[in-house]
């Protein structure tokens, strides 16, 4: 009978350092996240602003983390709020608004959101910065794509 419950408790503590022990998903998450801010980019969790902001593309943006390439040049596109590029169905990219800023390049926008990996659905673009919104379900080579893929589009805003 002892032997049982010693047995009970070291599958007990067994059970309690497996359940705090990160899985391999969650390493493999880590490791891009860290790959990425090492690349420059900020990565961080939607708050709950912009998720409500973007209600309508909660399927694209649910479960995603947005990796965020900060604009540090002086010339700088002057609109308000953000502009959301949406990937179509046939993968081409389309802004949300028909009304377009001067000053931003849509044909180079277009052609860096190319690079992107396919699992990156919706993009953002603020004065200040460039963004996708990523699930990390990808490779190291992936983060480089994206942090290409933004810079790009941080230069076509002149």
């Amino acid at each position: 009978m002892a032997s049982w419950i010693v047995v009970l408790v070291v599958l007990a503590l067994m059970g309690s350092v497996f359940w705090i022990v990160p899985s391999a998903r969650d390493r493999q998450r880590m490791r891009l996240r860290q790959l990425a801010m090492r690349e420059g980019l900020k990565v961080r969790v939607p708050d709950k602003a912009l998720k409500e902001r973007l209600v309508r593309y909660e399927d694209i943006v649910l479960g995603t983390m947005l990796y965020e390439s900060l604009s540090f040049s002086k010339r700088r596109t002057a609109f308000q709020g953000a502009l959301y590029i949406l990937k179509e169905e046939g993968g081409s990219w389309v802004f949300t608004d028909q009304s377009v800023p001067a000053g931003v390049d849509r044909e180079a926008v277009f052609q860096a959101m190319q690079v992107l990996p396919a699992s990156c659905g919706l993009a953002m673009l603020t004065t200040g910065s460039a963004s996708v919104f990523w699930n990390e379900a990808g490779e190291p080579e992936d983060v480089e794509k994206i942090k290409l893929a933004l810079d790009r589009v941080n230069h076509a805003m002149v």
